[in-house]
């Protein structure tokens, strides 16, 4: 029996009896255990109530980033091998949404990550460009219409089969759901409102931080 401490959040039922997915728990300690961490600079630059694009874990090969303006979570976005990762719009938020081209100029104004600009000479361009964006407008993921015919049994096939190319246009139709498992991340209290989960297919991975919630597909 496993018992967390803090509330999912995507509002999903925590699972209890982990049975044979305990690995996907990785806890600290294991010898096996992969590193999943915050890195140094993010503490440091939400305290000192800096703006910048902080490089937050590494996860599966991608890097989470997000967005802090004077300390506070903005925006975040998941990069790999250079490529943004789609977000799920219908369960993602943010205090301004940022699209990725965006995103990639306010990283370039900063001078790169983990760059606090408050006080420094690039703010000026920074905060000029910040203030010039507009806030993105992105619809919902496409799910195929034939998807709504598709029976249980088929839906479970699917789902199972979402990172071969027969099935990967499916992938806007499922999210993080009750199968969720939370990634052990801090056990620092500044993080206790920092919470990352991913399905058990590793499908998907998501992001809850105050003021921003994302959920990306890992197929592409």
């Amino acid at each position: 029996m496993v018992h967390f401490t803090r509330r999912s959040a995507f509002s999903l039922p925590v699972m209890g009896v982990v049975g044979g997915m305990a690995v996907l728990l990785w806890p600290r300690g294991g010898h096996a255990a992969p590193t999943f961490a915050p890195r140094p600079a993010l503490k440091g630059l939400m305290a000192a109530r800096q703006s910048a694009i902080c490089h937050v874990a590494d996860y599966g090969g991608s890097q989470t980033l997000i967005l802090l303006i004077n300390g506070i979570p903005v925006e975040a976005h998941l990069r790999r091998n250079g490529l943004y990762q789609p977000k799920d719009q219908r369960r993602s938020r943010a205090a301004k949404p940022v699209t990725p081209v965006d995103f990639n100029r306010l990283i370039a104004a900063a001078g790169g990550l983990d760059k606090g600009v408050n006080g420094t000479p690039r703010a000026a361009e920074f905060f000029a460009l910040y203030n010039s964006l507009m806030p993105a407008v992105t619809a919902p993921d496409p799910c195929p219409a034939d998807f709504a015919h598709r029976t249980t049994s088929e839906r479970a096939t699917i789902r199972q089969g979402l990172g071969t190319a027969a099935y990967t246009r499916y992938a806007p139709c499922f999210t993080l759901d009750g199968d969720a498992v939370r990634l052990d991340f801090s056990d620092d209290p500044f993080f206790d409102t920092w919470t990352f989960e991913r399905d058990a297919q590793g499908h998907f991975y998501g992001l809850s931080a105050p003021g921003v919630r994302a959920i990306w597909s890992l197929e592409a």
